[in-house]
């Protein structure tokens, strides 16, 4: 239940964020953003009776708190972890709250990171500049106004939210990386048939190329947070089948959309495995990402 809590927090501090980025006058035609907007409104209306300030200084204090509700939750919890990607964490040591709300912030840095880069990624399966349907242009305005950026320039933005989200990780603990066992044997075999060795060892790479390699595994990672995504809405689509919802088939058809980009439709009958093949070829290339990516960089270490 305080994992749902904090996840709802996450997701107030990124309305508070767009409205904060937004301009004075804006118009929101997306249905589901209109319901955020109007659910924000009414909190902006409730505080504003009590604090006088207008609407953007309300965002800020309402940023804070939500940010300071999630310190106070994970210090409750004694969790001080941050995960880089599901390869690295960071565990932490916070002495004070302020410490509390300083892993708060990171944590919140990238969870934006993570919006940023599905994006971008997006956009490419997509092969265009706008994402396709209501779901798509919701998650472009949770990122804006990074998301109105052309190709080149939001994977430059991509790029530097990562190097600063690794490097925020990096100057606040000395050794932060503490890899994750099971997921590093799914890659031995691949990388033994490469005949790489400990390709997961970066103590030889030097502080630069380590902050690329960790910056390039996180945003490389939101394609198995889409993959686990996509795992979930497929059981809320079984939900849905289930207990017969309109509105909900509505959303998750949006979504599986937005998902399956280029790939084919696969009907068997009445069934569409479709949202299955999108989860298959999105878990592959990840893999084969990563494997290249690291590749890459070890090539790197004979150059530099």
């Amino acid at each position: 239940m305080a994992g749902f809590f904090q996840s709802l927090l996450h997701l107030l501090a990124l309305i508070v964020l767009v409205r904060l980025l937004l301009p004075a006058r804006y118009a929101v035609l997306n249905p589901y953003a209109a319901a955020a907007d109007t659910l924000l409104n009414r909190i902006l209306g409730f505080l504003r009776g009590g604090i006088p300030l207008p609407p953007k200084g309300l965002c800020l204090i309402l940023l804070g708190l939500s940010l300071a509700l999630r310190a106070a939750l994970s210090y409750k919890q004694g969790d001080a972890t941050v995960s880089m990607s599901l390869f690295a964490t960071a565990v932490f040591a916070p002495k004070t709250f302020l410490g509390w709300l300083w892993l708060e912030v990171i944590e919140f840095t990238g969870y934006y990171l993570n919006l940023l880069s599905a994006v971008f990624f997006l956009r490419l399966w997509h092969r265009s500049r706008a994402l396709p349907g209501y779901t798509g242009n919701l998650l472009e305005l949770g990122t804006h106004p990074f998301s109105r950026l052309n190709g080149w320039m939001l994977a430059g933005a991509v790029a530097a939210l990562a190097c600063v989200f690794v490097s925020m990780i990096v100057g606040t603990v000395p050794s932060p990386i503490h890899y994750t066992i099971s997921d590093i044997q799914n890659f031995r075999e691949a990388f033994e048939a490469l005949k790489v060795s400990n390709p997961f060892d970066l103590s030889s790479l030097p502080m630069p190329l380590r902050l690329i390699t960790l910056a390039g595994l996180t945003v490389i990672d939101t394609l198995g947070q889409l993959q686990h995504f996509l795992f979930m809405l497929l059981l809320l689509a079984l939900f849905a089948m289930l207990f017969g919802s309109p509105s909900l088939r509505m959303f998750l058809a949006d979504m599986f959309k937005l998902l399956q980009g280029p790939l084919p439709n696969l009907r068997i009958g009445p069934i569409d495995l479709s949202p299955l093949l999108t989860f298959f070829v999105l878990g592959a290339l990840r893999s084969l990402l990563i494997v290249v990516f690291l590749l890459l960089i070890r090539g790197l270490i004979h150059v530099v």
